[in-house]
């Protein structure tokens, strides 16, 4: 019998409206909601944040884990954010949901590499779950934390309402929402999350930015210590060398069609001579090509000619080499300006030297940081043609009389 890439549990703190409910209140409740709500030193906050070993109470005794740290929808919370929402748990009066996704071996070190995997994944899904379960999703608080041990890869996930918006047939009062979550909701969140996390376009993101990160590492590092770095120097200090002083300047810019080459050949030189940058550059293009060959089996069910405009491997690489030149390009501008002006200044042999040498060394720190606005353009640029597609295929579906329009 197979066991499931994707596992999900849920419980809850019980509120004191809860617990009034019970005919015998039993002493775990009360040391639950104690541990959740944040009210002891080592507090359901600090565990997921950090990774604590909380003797027997969450099972994990004896098994310490390695966390990526607390998140909320915005990313990484600071320590001010920590102790805010800590405050929140604290006097809030809603129940207190408390759960764990967790993946098999195989499957998390595959599709749940990064706590940037679990931020998107929860972003994604989370409000379907809420949704499902009753909960308005501009009135939850939620947070969580990667957790990456020995066994598997997994996901504590806690979350708790703003406010009291539940009314009852017989009164207007309002009420937080019970706590016990269906066993329905459960498995759609579950088969959601699989799906998800296998969705091409999902592992498109994700392989891409694995290569601009790794981009970003190995520029950020520069420091001539070996003959490939000393070479990427050089194939910076020349492109700023050979830049035009007038005229528009951009990578698709006729001003620059001499020099378009020399900068794809300096971002190809990255990509091959850094094995990690590579490797990550070689499974961003697998994941293109797996995402094409998708889309041309859907375009032969559904008859559709012309595959070619609807393939986007060609397309999302040469974006991402022109956002990157940009990148470079921008940088160089800047230096190049710089450089005009300070020489300008210089009277002498010695002063003009230096001021070259200074400008190497700022047009390198410029360079460094090519890679830092590709990864959010990208992602944009990926899902609004995603979207037109969509719209285009809804469309078709509308005029051939396959569906109804909205």
């Amino acid at each position: 019998m197979s066991v499931p890439n994707v596992l999900f549990s849920i419980g809850y703190a019980p509120n004191d409206a809860t617990l009034s409910r019970l005919r015998v209140v039993k002493a775990k409740y009360i040391t639950e909601r104690k541990f959740y709500s944040c009210r002891q030193t080592d507090d359901f906050l600090k565990y997921v944040n950090k990774g604590i070993t909380a003797g027997d109470f969450l099972g994990y005794a004896g098994n310490p884990e390695k966390s990526s740290g607390l998140f909320g929808a915005g990313g990484l919370l600071t320590a001010k954010q920590i102790k805010e929402l800590r405050q929140m748990l604290r006097t809030t009066d809603s129940n207190i949901w408390h759960a764990v996704i967790s993946f098999t071996e195989e499957f998390g070190e595959k599709y749940m590499t990064s706590y940037e995997d679990a931020l998107e994944l929860l972003k994604a899904e989370l409000p379907k779950f809420f949704k499902s379960i009753g909960i308005a999703e501009d009135n939850v608080v939620w947070y969580a934390g990667l957790h990456e041990n020995t066994d598997n890869q997994h996901i504590h996930l806690g979350f708790f309402e703003k406010e009291p918006r539940f009314t009852t047939a017989n009164s207007e009062e309002k009420r937080y929402r019970y706590g016990t979550i269906g066993q329905d909701a459960m498995d759609k969140f579950r088969i959601g999350i699989e799906e998800r996390l296998t969705d091409v376009g999902f592992d498109l993101k994700r392989s891409r930015r694995n290569l601009t990160e790794t981009a970003t590492n190995t520029l950020f590092h520069l420091n001539g210590a070996n003959s490939e770095e000393r070479e990427l120097k050089r194939r910076l200090l020349a492109l700023y060398r050979a830049l035009p002083t007038s005229g528009r300047i951009s990578y698709n810019s006729k001003n620059l069609d001499g020099l378009r080459g020399q900068i794809d050949e300096l971002t190809t030189y990255i990509i091959r001579t850094n094995p990690s940058l590579r490797r990550d550059y070689m499974a961003f293009c697998s994941e293109l090509a797996r995402f094409d060959a998708n889309r041309k089996r859907i375009c032969e069910d559904q008859k559709i000619e012309n595959v070619e405009k609807y393939l986007v491997a060609d397309k999302y690489t040469k974006d991402i080499y022109r956002r990157l030149g940009d990148k470079v390009i921008k940088a160089a501008v800047a230096i190049k300006r710089k450089s005009e002006t300070e020489a300008r200044l210089c009277k002498t042999v010695v002063l003009k030297k230096q001021a070259e040498k200074k400008n190497r060394a700022y047009l390198l720190e410029r360079a460094t940081r090519i890679s830092a606005d590709v990864d959010d353009e990208a992602i944009r640029c990926f899902e609004e043609y995603r979207r037109r597609l969509a719209r285009a295929e809804y469309n078709r579906l509308v005029e051939e009389g396959e569906i109804e329009s909205e």
